[in-house]
C-alpha cells in the first residue's frame, strides 16, 4: 500500500501569509488619523471627548488622574491641525482640554453645556475642511454626536472616562465614526 504525501510548502506560506497579517492587524494603532479630504471634498473632523475624572463639587476641578488623562489627550491631538478647541463653561471640560489647546497656542473656546446641538451647527457651518476638539458632559457628549450626524446611540455614565469619539462629515454630508481611548 502506497501513501500519498503532500507537499508542505503551500500550507507553510499560507501560514506565513496569515502570520504577517494578523501580526500587521493587531500592530495598527487605536490612535485616530485625522482625514483631510474624500472622494467629492474637504471633511470636517471632530473629536469629542466627555471632561476627564473631576473632584466632587458643584464645579469641580479634575483630580490628579484627569490631569493626567488631559495631558494624554494633549499628547495624543497635539500634532493633529486642530483649528478650534471647545469647552462648556464648567472647569472640568476646559481643564480636559486646556493642554491641548496650549499645545496648539490657542484659546479654549466657550459653548454652553445646555446647547450641543447649536455647537454642532457652529462646527459644519464654520469649520468645513478643518478638525476641531470639544469637551462636554456624560449627558451632552451623546447629544452632540447625534446633533453631528451619528446614528450609534451611545450612553455614557457618570464615571466613564477617556473615550474619545471621531466624527468626520464629509463635503456631501455622510458621517463616518469612531471610538478611540486616550489615558488609560
Amino acid at each position: 500500500m502506497t501513501t500519498k504525501t503532500h507537499p508542505v510548502w503551500p500550507l507553510a506560506i499560507v501560514a506565513v501569509l496569515l502570520s504577517a497579517l494578523f501580526a500587521s492587524a493587531c500592530s495598527q494603532t487605536k490612535e485616530p488619523q485625522l482625514v483631510r479630504s474624500a472622494g467629492d471634498g474637504p471633511v470636517t473632523t471632530i473629536y469629542a471627548v466627555r471632561h476627564a475624572e473631576k473632584e466632587d463639587g458643584d464645579d469641580p476641578s479634575l483630580t490628579t488622574r484627569g490631569q493626567l488623562r488631559a495631558q494624554a489627550l494633549a499628547e495624543m491631538l497635539g500634532d493633529d491641525d486642530i483649528a478650534a478647541v471647545f469647552a462648556t463653561e464648567y472647569l472640568r471640560t476646559k481643564q480636559t482640554v486646556e493642554p491641548l489647546a496650549r499645545a496648539l497656542g490657542m484659546e479654549v473656546e466657550e459653548s454652553p453645556a445646555g446647547r450641543p446641538d447649536e455647537l454642532a451647527k457652529r462646527i459644519l457651518a464654520d469649520f468645513t475642511g478643518m478638525a476641531v476638539v470639544a469637551a462636554a458632559h456624560s449627558n451632552t457628549v451623546p447629544r452632540l454626536l447625534t446633533a453631528l450626524g451619528v446614528t450609534e446611540t451611545i450612553e455614557l455614565d457618570d464615571y466613564e472616562y477617556g473615550d474619545l469619539f471621531v466624527v468626520v462629515v464629509a463635503a456631501n454630508g455622510s458621517v463616518d465614526f469612531s471610538r478611540h481611548r486616550f489615558g488609560d
